[in-house]
C-alpha cells in the first residue's frame, strides 16, 4: 500500500505492471503448479490458487486456511506472543504438517523474511501472510517494474526533491554528530561541510545508525538496540543465453537453494536474461562466481527443461552480505521507532519498528511515520540526512 503511494506521488505508478494470469510454483522438470488470484472476495480469491497447489493433497491444502485464520487473528491480536515463537513452531502448533511446510510456508517465508522459517519470528511471517496471501485481491497481485527499481522510484523521487527547492547531495558520507545533549544542532559529512536544520532524518542502515549512536550519549541505547540486531544476505545470480527459454515473467522454485526466477524483456539484438534470487544466502556468500552459476544453471535446467538447449553468452554475480536485519524470534524489540533521545531527529529504515519485514513496503511505511513525525513539529527548514 505505501509502496504504491509513493509511486502515485512520483509519478511512476504506471511503471508498475501487475502480473496476469497465473504465477508457477515449479517444484521438478515438467511439473508446474499454477498459482492464480481469483477475482472473488477475501478469502474466496484463494481458491483457485488452492486448486493449483496439485503437489500437495487436498487435506493439506484445506489445512492452509488454518493458518490463515491463526495469521489474521495472532498478528493483530498477540503480536507480542507471536514474536518469542519461530514460524516453524507456530506452523507447526496450527497443525502445518511437513507436506505443507516445504511445499509453500518455507519457500514463501524464506523469500519474504531472508532467513529460514525455523530461525524466523512467528509474528513476521504471521504479518506476511495477513498482510499479503490472506489479505484481498489487489494486495497478492505480484506488481513487476517496467524499468529498473531505481528508476521507478529513486530518480523520480530524488527529482521531486529538486522541484521543490531541496538539495541533493550525492557520495557526501555522515562522519559526525555535532549536538547539545538535547538536540542535533548539525551533521558534518566527509568533505568537511557542516549541515544545519531544523530537524533530520536518518536514514541510514542500522550498522551505519549505530557508528553515528555510538558518538552521542544520549543515542546510547539506540546504539546497542541497532548492534543486536543481525543481518542476513541475498544473491542475485543473472545469467543472459542466447533465446528466450523462460515463458513467465517470474516463477517460483520448490525444492530449490533459488526462491526466484525472474525473466527480462528482451531488447533486440541482446541475449535474454534470467536472474535468479537466492534468500537467506549466508553461506553461498564466499562461493566462486563461477560456482554460483554453475549452481544456478543446474537448478534452472533441472525445473525448466528448456534451458537445457539454451546458450549462456555472460553471467554476473551480485553479494549483498547485510541485504537485510535478521528478524529472529525476540529481535523486534531492538527495532526503534522513528522518535529518537534527541528532539530533532529522527529514524526511517526498513529495519525500525513498522510491525513489517525488512521490505521495500517496510521502508517506505518508516519513512511515512518519519514524516508524520516531521509534520507534527513547528514549521521550520527540515533536512533529510541519509
Amino acid at each position: 500500500r505505501h509502496t504504491l503511494e509513493l509511486a502515485e506521488l512520483v509519478g511512476t505508478r504506471r511503471q508498475l505492471l501487475p502480473v496476469r494470469g497465473a504465477t508457477p510454483f515449479v517444484s521438478q522438470p515438467g511439473r508446474i503448479h499454477p498459482f492464480r488470484v481469483g477475482r472473488g472476495p477475501a478469502p474466496l480469491h484463494l481458491l483457485p490458487a488452492l486448486l493449483g497447489l496439485d503437489h500437495l493433497d487436498w487435506s493439506t491444502r484445506l489445512g492452509m486456511a488454518r493458518a490463515g485464520l491463526a495469521a489474521k487473528l495472532g498478528a493483530r491480536l498477540w503480536p507480542e506472543r507471536l514474536d518469542r515463537l519461530s514460524a516453524s513452531a507456530w506452523l507447526r502448533w496450527h497443525g502445518q504438517g511437513r507436506q505443507s511446510r516445504r511445499g509453500l510456508w518455507e519457500p514463501l517465508g524464506l523469500a519474504t523474511l531472508n532467513i529460514p522459517l525455523e530461525q524466523a519470528s512467528a509474528r513476521m511471517f504471521a504479518t506476511v501472510l495477513d498482510r499479503s496471501m490472506f489479505a484481498g485481491r489487489r494486495d497478492i497481485t505480484a506488481l513487476l517494474p517496467e524499468q529498473l527499481l531505481d528508476d521507478v522510484f529513486v530518480r523520480p523521487a530524488l527529482e521531486k526533491v529538486r522541484r521543490q527547492g531541496g538539495e541533493i547531495l550525492c557520495s557526501q558520507r555522515v562522519v559526525r554528530l555535532q549536538h547539545n545533549g538535547r538536540r542535533l544542532l548539525a551533521v558534518e559529512t566527509a568533505d568537511g561541510r557542516r549541515h544545519q536544520a531544523e530537524a533530520f532524518v536518518l536514514a541510514a542502515p542500522w550498522y551505519e545508525t549505530a557508528r553515528l549512536a555510538g558518538q552521542v550519549a544520549a543515542l546510547d541505547s539506540l546504539g546497542r538496540q541497532c548492534a543486536r540486531l543481525g543481518y542476513s544476505g541475498i544473491v542475485t545470480v543473472d545469467i543472459w543465453y542466447d533465446r528466450c527459454w523462460l515463458e513467465w515473467s517470474f516463477a517460483g522454485l520448490l525444492h530449490s537453494p533459488l526462491q526466484w526466477v525472474f525473466s527480462h524483456p528482451r531488447q533486440r539484438g541482446l541475449p535474454a536474461r534470467v536472474s535468479c534470487v537466492i534468500s537467506g544466502a549466508e553461506r553461498l556468500l564466499a562461493w566462486p562466481s563461477q560456482r554460483l552459476v554453475a549452481e544456478c544453471r543446474a537448478e534452472l535446467v533441472r525445473h525448466f527443461p528448456a534451458a537445457a538447449a539454451a546458450r549462456v553468452v555472460d553471467s554476473l554475480v551480485t553479494r549483498v552480505p547485510l541485504a537485510t536485519i535478521r528478524v529472529t524470534p525476540g529481535s523486534y524489540g531492538n527495532r526503534p521507532g522513528p522518535a529518537t533521545a534527541l528532539e530533532n531527529l529522527y529514524l526511517a529504515g526498513d529495519w525500525t519498528a513498522t510491525g513489517l519485514p525488512a521490505t521495500m513496503e517496510g521502508a517506505v511505511a518508516s519513512g511515512v511515520q518519519a514524516a508524520r513525525m516531521l509534520d507534527s513539529r513547528p514549521a521550520g527548514r527540515i533536512a533529510h540526512v541519509a
